[in-house]
């Protein structure tokens, strides 16, 4: 079972990002999502939790999320994800700096 941080990325604008993925041998994963805009220019977020690297519309928890420039932060906290599940990330500007955290809870 790990636990603390899952994964991180520094993204590129546009793009999605596979953040982390959770294993097949886990019953579910509890995370915390944080994205930080260190552009100086305001990002617009989007944020998935599915089963594709290419979300689907169903899978968005977050479309259009405003995330102030020079620091701003946004934090999902108390997710669940299932066995095979991606957290999926894409922003307007280059440079966010996004970290899961949370831990695995595996099948005994």
């Amino acid at each position: 079972m790990a636990y603390g941080k899952l994964g991180t990325v520094v993204t590129t604008a546009n793009t999605n990002h596979t953040v982390y993925t959770v294993p097949s041998n886990c019953l579910y994963a509890e995370i915390s999502i944080n994205i930080l805009n260190r552009d100086t220019t305001d990002s617009i977020v989007k944020l998935a939790i599915g089963s594709s690297a290419t979300p689907n519309t169903q899978d968005y928890i977050e479309d259009g999320a405003i995330v102030p420039g020079s620091g701003g932060v946004l934090e999902r906290d108390s997710l669940i994800a299932g066995p095979g599940e991606l957290i999926v990330v894409n922003t307007s500007v280059s440079g966010s700096v996004v970290r899961v955290s949370g831990k695995e809870v595996t099948k005994n």
